[in-house]
Order: structure tokens, then sequence, then C-alpha cells
């Protein structure tokens, strides 16, 4: 076929497409998807479902409307009531508002309206309100007047609601309803004097039993501060907490001081001793004594002189000299005086007996500096002793003070408790003494009227029950039609059709009551009589088949379209009706197409496509047979071929799966433009999954009407888990095409161009 000629017959099938589906290719891929709340499903259910639903709708109508008829109307009334003072003098009686004027302003004493409303319609408060009207009306009990009666806060919209109560009435008697209403006004505002005064006086003895307990508590607290005072001698615990922080900076720079004049002490008296030729401070004190005494000195002066008369004798005489032997005997006697004196005042011999004026003044000083060591050791201790002594009044200072912002903060809440209390009983006694109603009656009590002041009937309850019963019926008759299609368990349209699904619905055929009746050679003949008498109504079969055969060669498939399995959930779902329809559609445009009968549960395609089953698709797995030797040619068109099924057996449905047909469909593949595989139903039967998986793709056909839901929902939760396999799309059976202006405007516009398409189909020609 010549390509410029192929791609127009396409467009123009694909025009057909676009009448028949109501929306073109990429519109049928995402028509299943939708976006957003759709009210379509609901409301063809209840276009299905209008007897269903209506029936129950107008029969709770009609009840309702009888029950109406026969309720007598009511005449209504009301008053409202202001509840809560709205004067700055009717505040003078709320105790929390007399305390401050922060109080007055901020905060009120609420009211727990609903607990008021209860209370107000209990017994306690209409008995003997009920009382007083039975002396005039004997009918009127107190179950009656609860019945009738009803009291609601007033609001102006949900976030803003007032102070005010509106109690209304009802009954036939427009009399009875002003004289309950006035009973009912006095009653309450009595009701409220008498509720205010019971508060004052519970208030006031709440307040009496209060006061005893909390001013012992004062004194307790006071007591408690008193003894914190006398004990850590606190006058002002701010000062104090500094006096304390200074003296603790004062010691310790004291100290400090000390420790570096000690060091400087000690480091002066080792040195002085080094200087001093390592004497002890007490060697030291030794030879300071003997320095002062008189006979040692004036001993060591006489041997002094005799050593250098004894020095000059020996330069003039030899030693045997009887004047130097004189001498020598002179300075061992006083040496020896000098041993002895030295022995009697230090008592030891290892000191120096002599010192110069410089060791004399460094001696001096060494003592000095040890004195003024052991001065500055005792006051480093008596510093370090003070600094303890504070620190430790410091660590315990938070302590006391916390203890003692404790007891004053509870102090002060007592004593502001005890002063708003003995405040709030004066204000209590002084409201007591009042004689003024706390309520004010708004407006008086009377009945509903009209524009021209007559009184009027009620009859909003009325049209409010029959709404109510109307809902009442529609809900139950809703519920019946969703029972009713939830049992069905089908798809009712080719509408419910798209909204239940996510892939493209590729096709539909339309419902003939003649096909349904027919075997598939009579349905097959009826095709073609269609064709021959060119009746291109897209609702036929054939046109249903050509828009079909046009969604599929649009589909985004590189290199293209060569193969397909079509396959269904249960059988006589319509599967071999579309896959002959298209496998005709596609012959007729030039293109060679096989269909394979892969049915081994019931194989049909030769009857369908009028070719005899002797030899097939099993012969050429099993026994090796070449494929062109058993296909052949349907007498229906010259470009359709068929492979039937063979004589197939039990163990036949395991070829699906063998290696051998992987072989034959590759091969298949490449002999022809288009393959199409006739697979038996999904349902327990994985033939086609199998076939698919070497297919371009896997065709579903639905019947409407037919399919159960459940069972085609779950085959495709199967195909999302599986992801091999190459799932394109749905086809549709059986659908009713609406006799509607807009499908007798399709078949004109299709009608128009009939001779256009016409001339782009190529004659068969005979392979």
């Amino acid at each position: 076929m010549h390509p410029e000629r192929e791609e127009a017959a396409l467009h123009s099938a694909r025009y057909e497409a676009e009448e028949y589906l109501g929306l073109d290719n990429a519109g049928a891929a995402a028509g299943a998807k939708q976006r957003g709340l759709n009210l379509n499903p609901f409301q063809r259910l209840l276009k299905r479902n209008a007897l269903l639903i209506g029936i129950p709708t107008l029969t709770a109508a009609v009840l309702t409307g009888v029950i109406i008829s026969l309720t007598p109307q009511k005449y209504s009334g009301s008053f409202q009531v202001l509840v809560e003072p709205m004067s700055g003098g009717g505040r003078l009686a709320q105790p929390s508002l007399v305390v401050s004027p922060e109080s007055a302003n901020s905060t009120s004493l609420g009211v727990d309206y609903l607990t008021l409303i209860r209370v107000l319609t209990s017994p306690s408060v209409l008995a003997e309100i009920t009382q007083k009207i039975r002396d005039r009306y004997p009918r009127v009990t107190l179950t009656t007047l609860n019945r009738w009666l009803k009291v609601d806060r007033v609001e102006q919209n949900p976030a803003e609601q007032t102070k005010i109560l509106e109690t209304r009435y009802e009954s036939a008697d427009p009399d009875e309803v002003l004289y309950v209403l006035n009973e009912l006004a006095s009653g309450y505002l009595k009701f409220g004097l008498e509720d205010r005064k019971r508060d004052i006086s519970r208030g006031i003895t709440f307040i009496e039993q209060q006061l005893p307990e909390l001013k012992r508590r004062v004194n307790t607290l006071e007591g408690q501060l008193q003894n914190l005072q006398q004990q850590y001698k606190i006058s002002d615990l701010d000062s104090e907490g500094t006096q304390l922080a200074q003296q603790s900076r004062q010691i310790q720079t004291q100290q400090l001081e000390t420790q570096r004049d000690l060091a400087a002490q000690k480091n002066l008296a080792q040195n002085l001793q080094t200087q001093l030729g390592g004497l002890s401070p007490q060697q030291v004190l030794k030879v300071s004594s003997l320095s002062e005494n008189p006979r040692y000195q004036a001993l060591l002066s006489q041997l002094k002189e005799l050593e250098a008369k004894l020095a000059l004798e020996s330069a003039n005489f030899q030693p045997e000299f009887p004047g130097i032997q004189t001498l020598e005997a002179q300075r061992k006697n006083l040496t020896d005086l000098l041993a002895q004196e030295s022995q009697k005042l230090v008592g030891s011999n290892a000191v120096p007996q002599f010192q110069n004026s410089i060791q004399k003044s460094m001696s001096q000083q060494l003592i000095d500096s040890l004195n003024q060591v052991q001065v500055l050791e005792v006051r480093n201790q008596a510093l370090a002793q003070a600094n303890a002594a504070v620190e430790q009044q410091v660590r315990q200072f938070p302590v006391i003070k916390r203890s003692y912002n404790d007891v004053t903060a509870q102090l002060e809440i007592a004593q502001n408790t005890l002063k708003q209390l003995q405040l709030k009983r004066e204000a209590l006694r002084v409201e007591a003494a009042q004689k003024e109603v706390p309520w004010r009656l708004l407006s008086k009590p009377d009945l509903l009227r009209n524009s021209l002041g007559q009184p009027i009937k009620s009859s909003r309850k009325g049209l409010q029950r029959l709404l109510l019963g109307m809902l009442g019926g529609f809900l139950l008759g809703l519920g019946a039609a969703i029972l009713r299609e939830k049992r069905k368990d089908i798809f009712f349209s080719l509408e419910d059709l798209q909204d239940s699904l996510q892939w493209p619905i590729l096709g539909s055929f339309p419902f003939s009551e003649k096909a349904a009746e027919s075997g598939g050679r009579s349905l097959m003949a009826a095709g073609d009589q269609e064709t021959a008498q060119g009746l291109r109504n897209p609702a036929s079969l054939t046109g249903a088949a050509e828009a079909l055969y046009t969604s599929l060669r649009f589909l985004p498939i590189e290199p293209g379209l060569r193969s397909l399995v079509i396959s269904s959930s249960n059988a006589k779902d319509g599967k071999t009706t579309a896959i002959t329809h298209l496998a005709k559609a596609a012959a007729s445009m030039g293109q060679r197409v096989l269909v394979v009968d892969a049915n081994m549960v019931l194989p049909q395609i030769h009857v369908w496509l009028d070719v005899p089953n002797f030899e097939g698709l099993v012969e050429v797995l099993t026994k090796s047979i070449d494929p062109n030797q058993l296909i052949q040619r349907s007498p229906l068109q010259s470009n359709l071929f068929v492979l039937p099924a063979g004589q197939v057996s039990q163990g036949s449905r395991k070829l699906m799966a063998s290696q051998q047909m992987q072989h034959l469909m590759s091969q298949l593949h490449t002999m022809f433009d288009l393959v199409l595989y006739d697979t038996p139903p999904l349902q327990g039967q994985p033939d086609a999954n199998f076939l698919a998986l070497s297919a371009d793709g896997l065709l579903l056909v639905v019947s409407i009407k037919k399919t159960r839901r459940a069972q085609f929902f779950r085959l495709l939760k199967k195909f999302q888990q599986t992801e091999r396999i190459p799932l394109l799309g749905v086809i549709a059976n059986q659908v009713k095409v609406q006799e509607s202006g807009a499908s007798v405007k399709a078949e004109e516009e299709f009608a128009g161009f009939e001779d256009e398409f016409e001339m782009f189909r190529i004659p068969s020609s005979q392979n």
C-alpha cells in the first residue's frame, strides 16, 4: 500500500474513532484518570435506579405529609430575659469586681448558660409555675410543659453569643400560650432574685468559714518571718548580702597581702642565714650574746695584745727564749679562760668567737626577719579562719534568702487574700440589703405575629419534617440502590468503565441483539453486509473495529505495533468478536494480518474466519512443521491469514510457555504486518500472560453489563504487580449507543466523508 494513501486512510478512520468514542486518542488514554471530584458515577447511579430511589422517597414524603396534616398546628410565643447585669451599678454586686479597678475591667462573674438552661427547665423550678398554670389550664402538666417549652441562648453568630435567654412555648390555644409565658416570666424573675440571695448567703457563709483559718495562717507566717530575722540577724536582706560580699573580698585581699609579705620575709631570712655561714637562728643569738659580754671582750682584748707582743718577740728571739716561753704560757692561759667563758655563756665552742660590725648587723636583721615571719604566720592563720567563716555565711545566704522570700511571698498572698475576703464580705452584705431583681425582662411575652399584627400558626416545623422525611426515604432508596449494584458487580455503561480505569479504552464495540443471538459466522456475514452496503456508521461493528485499529496505530510503540494478545477475564466477554473484526479491519487497510488461535481450551477462530481446523498451532509446536504449510488464507479478506489451533489435547496449554512458542512468535512477527493472538480467558488460565511477554502488548476485552468488576480489578492488580506484562489498554464490548442528537450528527458528518474514505481503500490482493 502506498504510504501517503495509508496515512490518509488512518486519519479518516481516526475521525470515526473520535466521533464514536467522543474523545481523541490522548483523551481516551487519560479518560479513566479523573481529576478532582467526579460526580458522574453518582449521577449515573441515580439515573439507573431512579425508580428504586424514587419509590421510598415518595412514600416517605406522603407518609410525613399525612402525619403533618393530622397534627394540629400550634401558636408560638416567646420572651427574652437578660440574665447578667450590663451596667456598672449591677457590677457592684459582684465581689470579684469590687477588689480593684483592674479586675473590674478584665473579669466578670461568668454564667454557665448550659447549666442555667437545664435548671430553668428542671422540675424543681417548673413545679411551682406548673401548679399556678393548672389553676386555669388543668390539662397543662409538668410533662407537657417540658415538651413544648424551649429555652435557648440568643446568639448573633456562632462566635458572638449574648447574655440573653429566649423562652418559647407552643400550643393550639393562643390564650394559653400568653398565660403560660407570663407565668414563666414571673417565675424566672423570681427565681433569679431568690437565686441571687442564695448565692450571696452562701458566699458570706463561705467567707466567714475561711477567715479564721486565713488569719491563723497570717499569724504563723509572720512568726516564721520574725524567727528568720532573729536567727540570722536580718534587718535588710539586700544590704546583708552586699555586706557579706564586701567583707569576703576584703578578707581575701588582706590574706593575699599577708601571704606575699610572709614569702618575702622567709626569703630574706634564708639569704641572711646563708651569708652568715649557715648559722642557725640559735647560733646567731649565741654569737650576739658573746659580743655583748664585757669579761669575754676584755679577755679577748688581752689575748690580742699578747699575740701582738708574742709576734714582736718571735722576730728577735728563738722559741726557746725564756721570754717567748713565758708569753706562750700566758697566751695559753688566756685561751683557756676564753674557752671557759664561752662555755659558760653559750654552752658550745662550735659558734664563732668573734663577729665584726657587718656580721653583727646581719645577725640583727636575721633575728628581726625571723620574728616578722612568726608574726605574719599567725596573721595568715587568723585571716584564713575569718575567710572560712565568711564563706560559710555566703554559701548559706541563698538558702536563707529563699526561705525568707518564700515566707514573705506567702505572707503577702495570705494578707491580700484576707483583705479581699473581708472586702467581698462587706460587698455581699451590701448586696444582700438590695431588693432589685438581678434579671431584666427585655421583651414581654407575646405571640408570633405577621406584618398585620395577627397571631400566626407555626408551619416551619411541618416543612422541616417533610424535608427530613423525604431525605430519609431518599437515603433508604440510595442504600438499596448501592446494595443492588454491589450485588450485580458489573460495569453498567462505557462511562462506568472509563471512570474506573487508569488504562485507556482504545475501542468499543456496539451492542447488537442480532449479534448476541447469532453465531460467529452469521456475525461475520453481518459485518460483511455492512461493508458491502457502505454503512460507515461509527456505531457499526466494522466502524468500531476500524476505530480500534486507528487507536492502536497511534500508540507510542517503537518501531511500531506488530503483535497483539487479546484476552478477557471471563468467557463470553467478546474477545473473539473483537479479534476477528480487528483483524478484518486491519486487512481491509492493506495490512497482512495473521490471526493465531492460541485458545487451547475452546478454539473458535477457524469458525469465525471460515477455515478448516485439521492441523495448526499444536502440530507446528509438537511436530516441528513449517508454519507456512499450515497458515491459511481466510475467504473473508485476501490479506487475512489464519493459523488455527489444530488438534488440542489436555497438555496443549503447556506449549504456550515453551521455547518453541517464543521462537515461532518471533518468526511470525517478521512474516506479517500484524499478528493477533486469541487466548483463553485469564481467569484461571495464564496462557495469555506467557504470550504477552513476547508480543508488543496485551488488550483486555470487557463486556458491558456482563464482566464482573471484582474479578476484573483483581486481574488488573496482578498486572500492576507484574510490571513485565505490557498491558496497552481495554476494549469495551456490548456498548449501547444512545440515539441522541449527538449520535445522529456524528452519522451525518461521517457520511459526508464516506466517499473520501473509499478513495483511499486499497483493493485486497492475493498473497
